[in-house]
């Protein structure tokens, strides 16, 4: 896995200034074992709340989850990220997986 941020998402992390302002924009990269490319997972902070979008590996194609799109509020995120509160608290969001 890899992780990537835009600007703002990026001074919140640099500062530790949490939680993470709107306009935030996390992006996961997810591998396979061959170490293709095989997701992207985004996170978008918006009007206070994170949404969510799953992609297949072409960034393009919105995927599916137990027949709905992973797009949105969506309870398979929302379920690990709300539910459980990384330490230190960073916002629903696992910064200690990428070494930040």
């Amino acid at each position: 896995m890899a992780l990537c941020d835009n600007s703002t998402a990026q001074g919140a992390i640099d500062e530790e200034d949490f939680p993470f302002p709107d306009g935030s924009t996390l992006v996961k990269e997810v591998y396979g074992g061959d170490q293709e490319l095989m997701a992207l997972d985004v996170m978008s902070k918006r009007d206070g709340a994170w949404y969510w979008l799953g992609t297949a590996d072409d960034g393009q194609t919105v995927r599916l989850h137990e027949g709905d799109l992973i797009e949105g509020d969506v309870a398979m995120c929302s379920g690990c990220h709300g539910g459980t509160a990384p330490s230190p608290p960073t916002d629903s969001v696992f910064l200690a997986e990428y070494g930040l």
